[in-house]
């Protein structure tokens, strides 16, 4: 019985050993194989194609609306203003009567000196006729006409005085603002209105002195628009260019015209475009393809390499530049090209629009 017992033990330990054994060998011929590693030692690259485009140098600025000609009235004689009969806003031509100055004391005025002219009149031709009959001397003829060209010129200066208070307006334009009002007192230096001319407006904008040479040309276009309504462009046409340069601010006054200046009023902001220079059909590239000052990189489709180029712009605008014709077909790094060695194999993950 004993022998029987050590060999079932045996024959247990030899089942056991061999399910082990088993397993084992499983294990071996059905593990999971790894993934083949990636050699993520090639640069990924972002890479753009040239544009078929255009390329605009411009010169942005801006300033307030002005009017070329505004005007602020002042009465000719002093006096009660009876009427002020504008309102702001009102359109006037010139020689319309825009206000009344009481005329009481200026028309005493006028008849006291009519009355004294009257009589200067009367007593020069009375001496006049008794010079010429040989009863007058000379003298007296000579005293008696400049006693009477006095009192003219002073019924005259009477006269003129009294026309003036009349207030007329001497140009064309827009009431812009009221300063009197209807039984106020009024004088020479007492403003009435202030008149301008809202079909004329002009824009003042600052410009680099860099651009100075190229404003002196004249040649340059000129557009305009709100920065409210960016959509709504308005043409110009420079009136003046400043002889001066300012040297605290390194700039040059440039004066503008609006040539259609609708729903523009004097003491708006305008945003002003000046055109420079505009280049159409050349192929052109965004400034973010410079690796640094004048260097590219591109990738030559045939062995995936990246190779170096440089370049010096015909043109260049606000955020883009030209390049020549023999480069149109090349793809250029535009991401992943700060690190590359001349030569280097790429593998480009996409192409930007």
């Amino acid at each position: 019985m004993r022998f029987l017992r050590l060999l079932l033990r045996l024959i247990k330990y030899v089942i056991l050993i061999g399910i082990v054994l088993v397993i084992l060998w499983f294990w071996k011929n059905n593990m999971v194989k790894e993934e083949p590693v990636v050699n993520v030692s090639i640069p990924v690259v972002r890479v753009i194609s040239p544009e078929y485009s255009s390329i605009k140098t411009e010169v942005l600025s801006g300033g307030i609306v002005l009017t070329e000609s505004t005007i602020t009235i002042l009465p000719q004689v002093g006096g009660r203003l009876d009427e002020l009969l504008v309102e702001e806003g009102d359109t006037v031509k010139k020689g319309d009567l825009i206000g009344k100055i009481d005329t009481t004391s200026y028309q005493l005025q006028v008849d006291q000196a009519k009355a004294a002219y009257i009589s200067a009149e009367s007593s020069f031709k009375r001496v006049e006729n008794l010079f010429n009959s040989g009863a007058a001397t000379q003298q007296t003829l000579d005293q008696t006409r400049a006693q009477y060209e006095a009192y003219l010129s002073q019924y005259e200066l009477a006269q003129l005085q009294m026309s003036y208070t009349d207030i007329i307006s001497p140009v064309q334009g827009t009431v812009l603002i009221r300063h009197a009002t209807n039984g106020e007192l009024v004088g020479p230096q007492v403003p009435i209105v202030t008149i301008a001319d809202l079909d004329r407006l002009l824009v003042s904008i600052n410009i680099p002195e860099v651009y100075y040479e190229q404003f002196l040309d004249n040649n340059i276009s000129v557009s305009m628009r709100r920065a409210d309504f960016p959509d709504r462009v308005m043409d110009g046409d420079i009136v003046r260019v400043a002889a001066f340069i300012d040297p605290s601010t390194k700039t040059f006054e440039v004066t503008c015209s609006i040539d259609d200046p609708q729903r523009i009023i004097p003491g708006m902001y305008l945003e002003v475009i000046c055109l420079l220079e505009q280049v159409s059909d050349i192929y052109v590239l965004p400034f973010d393809v410079f690796a640094n000052e004048g260097v590219l990189w591109y990738v030559d489709s045939d062995t995936s390499t990246a190779h170096q180029a440089r370049v010096e712009p015909r043109y260049t605008g606000e955020d883009r530049f030209s390049i020549s014709t023999e480069m149109k077909d090349y793809l250029f790094i535009i991401d992943g090209h700060h690190f590359l060695k001349d030569g280097q194999e790429v593998l480009i993950i996409s192409e930007r629009e």
